[in-house]
């Protein structure tokens, strides 16, 4: 039975009890005729209303002719909750423009065209915005986020395109929309500035602290950057930890995506990044990481195709991770799970400075210099990166010219699409240790490795399997590369020379012979064979 059927014909008076929502308590104790006792210890049953005004509870009448009092009833709505007439709590005062003062009753939300509503400790109210794309609706939801961040609450969107100028967001507040392209929040064209921000973030920016805003939430909705109106501003900036995006595009940004930014160190700080796009950015990188370190990052797509991010011009990023060996940055141990970089930028991956970074079945492609570039301590495992068939691109970058890479491992990859003048894999700053094995239709570059691997001792371990009779794998040489600590396993058409090594070859290196089903071992500074009958 409903509880509007369960209403009927009950006598509704000021002594009722209610629950945390309003509703009519059932629970009320009867009278103590109706128990076979006496009606002594009523004081012992009293309860308290939400007004928190201690009463007695009156002996339910249990005669007939019941009447429902419409006059005592709030609004039935929803699930029939309403707030009793005698709930003297106050309506809240929130302050700012765009108000009506409307208070709604606890549990309902009604998502009418322009109506934002924020729902706190203090209640529910509305703030009055249009979300026809061409009215300014800054004053509305700046003031409802100003609400919500009081004393912590939700700020929910409509359908709609929201004009805006520079929001700022505050601790514990949830920033929500109806859905990603139903709900949009547009840079008022002019701004040339940030579309979201942190509160303090010009202040906090490079500083390293752990201070910053915490525990908000920005979903369900798509944050425009509005690059054609705008020479300037990312669509989303914030200095802060512990905080979550969840089903969030961030498109056309200006100066970039989106860009996060917390201090060194600390507890209870990781952000959490699911089921997000960043798309259509014009210059810098689509996210831009500095922390909190140890962030999580599942099912996301970073892409541009905007055709001013040319290869010979200013560097763009996809995702682009600045570490704390630099002493100017928190990224270090992020974790990426199924996420797609791709388009016109000259790195995908890449962690500057960011040791320990993880990628589990991620794609990255079409990366002008580099789609990963690999440091210290990381781990790429499955996915897939592709080349574009372009000059002086690569696949994977083995450390920079200002960091060495070493302990890093690459398990399981596929790669293709690389062609002359490229390379599969180029060994940029090894201190060894690191294990790669690959499995790559290169296309037609020609060698797939290029660099200088270790050859120490601990020197780079490389198995490299490239399924193409066209392409070589490591130094000129077709089809199947085992490097380890110096010693190179190779399959090789004819006999070995030293020239088929020119990163240099050590004693104990051992080639396959094909042609003649012998085995070449490097013994000292020569090459001995053994026929394999």
């Amino acid at each position: 039975m409903g509880e509007a059927e369960r209403l009927e014909g009950r006598d509704v008076d000021d002594h009722a009890t209610h629950d945390e929502f309003g509703r009519l308590d059932d629970r009320r104790q009867p009278d103590g005729d109706a128990r076979g006792r006496s009606g002594a210890g009523t004081e012992s049953r009293k309860r308290v209303d939400p007004c928190g005004c201690q009463r007695p509870l009156r002996p339910r009448d249990r005669g007939g002719g019941r009447r429902r009092d419409e006059s005592r009833l709030g609004p039935l709505e929803g699930r029939h909750h309403y707030r009793p007439v005698h709930d003297r709590r106050p309506t809240p005062v929130l302050h700012g423009s765009h108000q009506d003062g409307d208070r709604l009753p606890p549990g309902n939300v009604r998502l009418m065209a322009g109506a934002i509503e924020v729902a706190s400790l203090a209640g529910v109210a509305r703030y009055t915005g249009t979300g026809d794309g061409v009215t300014d609706d800054t004053a509305a939801i700046q003031a409802a986020l100003d609400a919500a961040a009081i004393s912590g609450g939700i700020v929910l969107l409509p359908p709609g395109t929201y004009l805006c100028s520079t929001l700022v967001i505050g601790s514990k507040v949830t920033l929500c929309g109806s859905g990603v392209a139903t709900t949009t929040i547009k840079l008022k064209s002019g701004t040339n500035a940030d579309l979201l921000t942190s509160v303090g973030f010009a202040d906090l920016t490079g500083t390293i602290t752990t201070n910053g805003i915490s525990h908000f939430t920005i979903c369900d909705l798509t944050l425009d950057g509005n690059k054609a109106g705008n020479t300037s501003g990312w669509t989303f900036r914030v200095y802060g930890y512990c905080y979550r995006v969840n089903n969030v595009e961030f498109v056309n940004g200006a100066s970039g995506g989106a860009w996060s930014e917390w201090g060194v160190g600390g507890n209870d700080m990781e952000a959490y990044w699911s089921n997000f796009k960043i798309r259509e950015f014009r210059s810098g990188c689509g996210l831009y990481w500095s922390g909190p370190h140890d962030s999580i990052f599942v099912n996301g797509v970073v892409q541009t195709l905007d055709s001013l991010i040319t290869s010979g011009g200013t560097t763009a990023y996809g995702v682009y991770l600045k570490g704390s060996n630099l002493g100017g940055g928190g990224a270090a141990g992020e974790l990426f799970t199924n996420v797609h970089v791709w388009g016109r930028v000259h790195y995908g991956f890449y962690p500057f400075a960011a040791n320990q970074t993880f990628y589990s079945n991620c794609v990255a492609e079409g990366a002008f210099r580099a789609n990963l570039l690999l440091t210290s301590g990381s781990a790429w495992s499955g996915g897939t990166i592709y080349g574009n068939n372009v000059s002086g691109e690569c696949g994977i970058q083995i450390g920079d010219a200002t960091y060495h890479c070493t302990y890093a491992t690459v398990n399981g990859v596929f790669m293709n699409n690389f062609t002359a003048g490229g390379s599969g894999v180029n060994v940029l700053n090894t201190a060894g240790r690191n294990t790669l094995r690959i499995n790559a239709v290169s296309g037609t570059c020609d060698p797939f490795v290029t660099g200088s691997p270790f050859l120490g001792v601990l020197g780079d371990f490389m198995e490299i399997l490239v399924q193409d009779s066209v392409a070589k794998s490591w130094s000129n040489q077709p089809m199947f590369t085992h490097f380890e600590g110096g010693l190179c396993t190779m399959v090789k058409a004819g006999t070995p020379v030293d020239a088929d090594f020119p990163e240099g070859v050590a004693s104990g290196a051992i080639v396959v012979d094909t042609t003649a089903s012998k085995i070449w071992v490097r013994v000292g500074s020569t090459w001995k064979s053994v026929t394999v009958s």
